[in-house]
């Protein structure tokens, strides 16, 4: 038998005493037990747990008494022959506090140990003598309400040897676990004081020792924790350290993402720019249809561009939000031109739907450019990966929120790839174009902008996006919209100062503006440009930011000192449109930026406010 789960037989004394005194059938009290009355009557022995357990079952199911008489046993306790001295000896030497608490101390209390292997039973005083004693069972053993209230009464007992009133006390039963509750008064008489006085010494010596040796152990863990704290204090540093390289390396690769994004876009435009002469020079279909395939193989390249730009300047903190105030038109209006193309030469249906008309009426506040970019790409992977159906558009605005929802019936995404896809570089169809960095970006955009993707997709069912963007908006009463088409306008030839350093790319912008009757005079400086305008009569400039000599951004300074935004309009050419720099460019007094590679498109378009006649 496993020493710990067992109980003295002397805790049955008081039972077997009862039922003998009651002249009971001490039969059915050892109905199922493995041991005999003399062995249950020998102090000496030991008996399991279960086994004391099913002799206080049968006490109560068999001898048919109730938890109330058994609450009485405990209180007769005290009448036992061997406690008639031992509480004679207590009640003059030690007050009823103290009396509780060497009777139902924790498990280093000797006789507890002996009595209650298995019982862990604990007590605790407060300033206010209020006591709580703990009766808790190991894990495993069965709970035993007969035994709580027979300890109840006990503890009911106690106090009528010092001549209190029971006390009232508060029992709580809970599985393996019960807890007692009452308020003990201090009772003692002259020898208890003796006592107390005569032990002082002796409690202080001890007191002091316990004292010193906590003292010494507190100082042991305070040496500890102050060489842990200068070890915390060294790994901070070397963090601080590895943080600001981490932060410099970032930097750094920002910017050799954006050197080399830069040193690219000037051959690129050369080959996009020359294309498109190509293309609009009287081509055959062969022919045409090459220049089409050099033309989108481009674009994707200058995707993929602005996709690492973007990437870089999201990871090193660099992307500010620009502020603006736009309707729902402008923005719809060329997502319609661009997909509706390609929709067209994909064989495909494609939709847009304003959800709430009265909207149409508002002016939103917000990035402009930044929203139009996100909806521009999730759009064109609509496209990318549906080959038959429709791609469907639309917008709501509820709740101080605009909502967009873009649908299509393309090949769609599996749940495991949904976890994936706003990861850099993660790409779930490797057979498509791209790298992957399109949706990161998306993701990181709209948590720049407090907004929120939801995606809702099954393969082969197509793709469900939800974009919740949290934007504020005023009534916009003062939009007029000009009836005349533009194909009817006449507009007005300009006489254009081009500041442009590159010969393919002056050779290219020189042959937009002139198929669109313009007159066009090239500079190759910034320098150059300041005289140029000063000696002659310029509608507009075209500046290009980066040249020797002179940089645009210095020469449209010290232009704007002789001419503000109105008299001589600057439009930047740039392969750095970033945010921050095309607010710079707007600071110094630019009109407007035009990014590299140029297209003729977006010249003329950029051109327009300055030809209205």
């Amino acid at each position: 038998m496993n020493t710990f789960s067992e109980v003295s037989c002397k805790v049955l004394n008081n039972y077997l005493r009862e039922i003998e005194t009651k002249k009971l059938d001490v039969s059915l009290f050892l109905t199922d037990c493995e041991h005999d009355l003399d062995y249950l009557k020998n102090k000496n022995n030991r008996i399991s747990w279960d086994c004391f357990v099913l002799l206080l079952d049968n006490l109560c199911n068999r001898l048919n008494y109730d938890y109330q008489d058994i609450r009485q046993i405990g209180k007769n306790s005290i009448n036992a022959p061997f406690m008639k001295p031992f509480f004679a000896v207590a009640r003059g030497l030690y007050t009823l506090p103290e009396m509780f608490y060497w009777l139902h101390g924790d498990k280093s209390n000797k006789m507890v140990t002996y009595l209650f292997s298995c019982v862990d039973i604990s007590c605790s005083f407060d300033s206010n003598n209020n006591f709580t004693v703990n009766f808790t069972l190991e894990k495993g053993y069965k709970n035993c309400d007969a035994f709580y209230w027979s300890s109840l009464g006990l503890m009911e007992a106690i106090p009528l040897i010092y001549g209190v009133k029971a006390l009232n006390i508060e029992m709580t039963i809970d599985d393996t676990h019960a807890t007692y509750r009452c308020q003990v008064p201090n009772v003692g008489g002259l020898f208890s004081r003796i006592r107390r006085f005569i032990m002082a010494p002796f409690i202080m010596t001890q007191t002091t020792t316990e004292l010193q040796n906590a003292h010494n152990e507190l100082y042991l863990k305070n040496e500890k924790l102050i060489e842990d704290n200068r070890k915390l204090v060294e790994t901070q540093r070397r963090l601080a350290i590895s943080n600001v390289e981490a932060l410099n390396a970032s930097k750094a690769k920002s910017r050799f993402v954006a050197k080399v994004s830069h040193e690219l876009r000037t051959p690129l435009n050369g080959i996009l720019g020359m294309n498109q002469i190509l293309l609009e020079s009287g081509l055959n279909d062969v022919q045409s249809e090459y220049c089409k395939t050099i033309d989108a193989s481009s674009e994707t390249l200058l995707v993929l561009l602005n996709d690492l730009l973007d990437l870089g300047q999201i990871e090193a903190g660099e992307v500010k939000l620009n502020q603006t105030e736009f309707t729902l038109q402008q923005l719809l209006k060329p997502i319609e031109s661009i997909f509706n193309l390609r929709a067209k030469s994909q064989n495909l249906e494609f939709e847009t739907y304003i959800v709430n008309d009265y909207i149409n009426d508002f002016v939103f506040i917000g990035d402009f450019a930044r929203i139009n970019q996100v909806l521009n790409n999730l759009l064109s992977n609509a496209f990318k990966y549906t080959t038959q159906g429709l791609v469907y558009f639309n917008i709501a605005y509820t709740h101080g929120q605009l909502v967009f929802n873009i649908k299509d019936s393309g090949v769609g995404i599996s749940e495991e790839d949904q976890k994936i896809i706003f990861e850099p570089f993660k790409q779930v169809n490797p057979d498509k174009d791209g790298v992957g960095l399109g949706l990161s970006i998306v993701h990181n955009l709209l948590e720049l902008m407090d907004g929120h993707i939801q995606i809702d997709s099954e393969v082969n069912k197509g793709t469900l996006i939800v974009i919740t963007l949290p934007i504020e908006h005023i009534r916009n009463n003062e939009v007029t919209v000009s009836n005349t088409p533009e194909t009817h306008k006449v507009w007005k030839k300009l006489n254009i100062l081009l500041v442009e350093d590159n010969d393919v790319n002056q050779l290219i912008a020189r042959k937009f503006l002139t198929t669109e009757g313009h007159h066009v005079n090239c500079v190759v400086n910034g320098l150059e440009a300041v005289e140029a305008s000063k000696n002659n009569q310029y509608d507009l400039i075209l500046m290009d930011i980066n040249m020797p000599v002179m940089d645009g951004i210095e020469a449209t300074t010290l232009i704007r000192k002789q001419f503000d935004c109105m008299q001589l309009p600057i439009i930047a050419l740039t392969a750095s449109a970033s945010t921050s720099n095309i607010e710079h460019y707007k600071d110094i007094g630019m009109n407007d930026t035009l990014s590299k590679p140029l297209r003729k498109e977006r010249l003329v378009q950029a051109l327009r406010q300055f030809q209205i006649l």
